[in-house]
């Protein structure tokens, strides 16, 4: 599951758990990803050299980020919007997993495009106007998807360009060791 959100692509295993399958005993812990998948649709893909080695650097830390329910929500909706056929039921998956990154409760459009913004690009401010306009815009999109408002034409590109910004925000996490602080990102 969370190589696949990492990557963005298919993973095939149905469960995860924190500990290795040869470690596995009584009080282990295993999570069901899907009760119903039955193969994969896409191409295998296979890491890059750089790729592995990130793994090989970075994995476990991921891994320890599991135990914290925002991220675990986050690389569940990263790993499993592609199931969907429907863009609006995408859409809705992949912004469930942004929005719970950062647990916000009113003024959520203004609030998500700044702590985004202020989250990945903590040092250029040009970056940081640019990012914030174009998340404000995917919201809407969002919301559309959401609320069974009329579609654009963007579907899927909406879709995609989500599902880059949600795989970020999850790298980003990794990056820090921690899931966004609302406190530290607000202004």
């Amino acid at each position: 599951m969370l190589l696949s959100a990492l990557f963005d692509c298919e993973a095939a295993c149905n469960f995860q758990s924190r500990l290795p399958a040869e470690q596995f005993g009584q009080e282990s812990a295993l999570e069901i990803t899907n009760y119903h998948l039955r193969g994969l649709t896409g191409a295998p893909r296979a890491l890059n050299d750089k790729e592995a080695s990130w793994v090989e650097a970075s994995f476990a830390k991921a891994r320890d980020l599991l135990e914290r329910d925002e991220f675990r929500n986050a690389v569940h909706c990263m790993a499993t919007y592609r199931w969907h056929s429907h863009p609006r039921a995408r859409l809705a998956l992949l912004w469930s997993g942004i929005e719970g990154l950062f647990k916000i409760e009113s003024e959520i459009v203004f609030r998500l495009s700044l702590y985004i913004a202020r989250y990945l690009e903590p040092e250029s401010n040009a970056k940081r106007k640019e990012l914030f306009a174009a998340v404000k815009k995917l919201y809407k999109h969002r919301s559309a998807a959401v609320h069974g408002s009329p579609m654009k034409n963007t579907a899927q590109d909406d879709v995609e360009t989500s599902s880059k910004l949600l795989n970020q925000l999850i790298l980003a996490c990794i990056a820090k060791g921690d899931t966004p602080c609302i406190e530290e990102l607000a202004p």
